[in-house]
């Protein structure tokens, strides 16, 4: 456990300096001892906090690697499956990465359908249901904090709204990777409610969700709003993802006004030129 504390304390090393390019390094390392503390221990490693920040960085990484990288991973993505799901209590909120374990794991699904589903294939009748039922679970998931309230019973507490930020964010995210066009009421009112819930926020300091939401952003005002939020979140954080995270955003913007079909944003570009952001 103390050579995955490490590798997991280098990995954090470089979310903090984008000049750093020794994430994947770092990640494949604890990514191996991780899979070798579960073959002794069984699935959980017997450390919560260590088992959270790995899977944190497990999930979120994909999403800044290339596609023949992420297929690389893809097949890992049961041993996560495990991992999250052996958690005592999925719904609870972790304050560290802003969700619970069972929206953490939604996510995971959402992008191993992303690897799997050809964006310009019609998608399959089990590749719909898979949709409907994630849309499904996350339309009814229930997070709470460590005091057992449901975040619905209080909208100020920011770590409830950055909870349900993340729920709304996952609710896009499942329509960008599965889009139909019967969707897009729904996606509407939940771009809406997202961005409404941001506005009622002092801050966020979560990459993921603000990410998602800006690839939502077709408006100055949206847009306007995000890069006020990106700021905050500087002046919170201070770490160099922050800037990492505002240049794709610009490059999602950018490719998104010079097209007149919807942005599939992990085909336009290579991620790995920017490192983490998450």
């Amino acid at each position: 456990q103390t050579q995955l504390a490490t590798c997991m304390m280098l990995c954090v090393y470089d979310v903090f300096d984008e000049k750093e390019c020794q994430w994947r390094l770092h990640m494949n390392g604890a990514r191996h001892l991780f899979r070798a503390l579960s073959q002794r221990q069984g699935v959980r490693s017997g450390n919560d906090f260590l088992m959270t920040w790995f899977l944190y960085h497990e999930v979120f990484g994909r999403l800044s690697q290339s596609p023949d990288q992420t297929v690389c991973t893809h097949s890992r993505g049961s041993a996560t499956h495990q991992t999250i799901q052996s958690c005592i209590d999925k719904w609870q909120i972790i304050g560290s990465i802003g969700c619970s374990m069972e929206m953490l794991g939604l996510i995971d699904a959402i992008d191993n359908a992303r690897i799997s589903h050809q964006p310009k294939s019609k998608m399959s009748p089990h590749m719909y249901e898979h949709k409907a039922a994630l849309e499904r679970q996350l339309e009814t998931l229930k997070q709470h904090d460590s005091g057992m309230n449901s975040i619905g019973e209080d909208p100020t507490c920011q770590t409830a709204a950055t909870a349900e930020l993340y729920r709304l964010a996952g609710l896009l995210y499942l329509h960008q990777v599965l889009p139909r066009p019967d969707d897009q009421l729904r996606r509407n009112q939940n771009v809406e409610a997202a961005f409404s819930l941001l506005r009622s926020m002092k801050t966020c300091t979560s990459p993921w969700p603000l990410f998602t939401l800006a690839c939502e952003a077709n408006t100055d005002d949206r847009r306007t709003l995000l890069l006020d939020v990106l700021d905050r979140m500087d002046e919170t954080r201070k770490i160099g993802n922050v800037f990492s995270l505002r240049h794709i955003i610009e490059q999602v913007w950018k490719q998104t006004d010079l097209r007149s079909k919807p942005l599939q944003w992990w085909t336009m570009f290579n991620l790995e030129t920017a490192g983490p952001w998450f």
